[in-house]
């Protein structure tokens, strides 16, 4: 089966990975997966997933602190292509 493979980059460091991902999935499946794979390989606690270039967001000018990607039943194939996007790994910050 065809795999669709992104590229993921821990804000503000040079931490990246390639996860590769079923065309067919949902973004929520999607960001499950990421979340899960993202914790393990980068030893974070929690994390968001955020969509690369998008410089004049609500949050500003940098593309890191843009909103997160938000659940979603559409397919990843339908939104992402991989030949043009890419994604942070934007961990959470937990305070009590």
């Amino acid at each position: 089966m065809e795999q669709l493979t992104y590229s993921f980059k821990v804000v503000y460091t040079t931490n990246c990975k390639e996860y590769s991902f079923d065309p067919t999935i949902s973004v929520t499946e999607f960001l499950t997966d990421i979340r899960a794979k993202a914790i393990v390989d980068f030893n974070l606690l929690d994390v968001e997933i955020v969509e690369c270039g998008q410089y004049d967001n609500v949050n500003g000018h940098n593309p890191e602190l843009a909103p997160a990607v938000q659940d979603s039943s559409t397919r990843i194939d339908h939104l992402y292509n991989p030949q043009s996007s890419a994604f942070y790994i934007r961990p959470v910050i937990i305070t009590s």
